[in-house]
């Protein structure tokens, strides 16, 4: 069943979703594992940016936050 963009409104809404924290969770469901540099690139916005949407998406619940045990740079 597809969905028309007053859907996706709807949902965003909703659940109180920003586009970028939508188009987020939709690239990190996609790829599994996404590090903050790829969420990045994916969405044109700094890193700085990026780890803050991270954060709150960590907090309400949609993700969850990882450091990786191979480089003590990436979390």
């Amino acid at each position: 069943m597809q969905q028309g963009p007053g859907t996706l409104f709807h949902m965003l809404h909703k659940s109180d979703l920003s586009m970028p924290q939508l188009v987020t969770l939709l690239f990190v469901r996609r790829g599994g594992v996404a590090s903050i540099s790829s969420i990045s690139q994916h969405l044109n916005l700094s890193l700085g940016a990026t780890s803050h949407l991270v954060d709150r998406l960590v907090v309400a619940g949609f993700v969850e936050r990882a450091e990786d045990q191979n480089d003590r740079r990436q979390k």
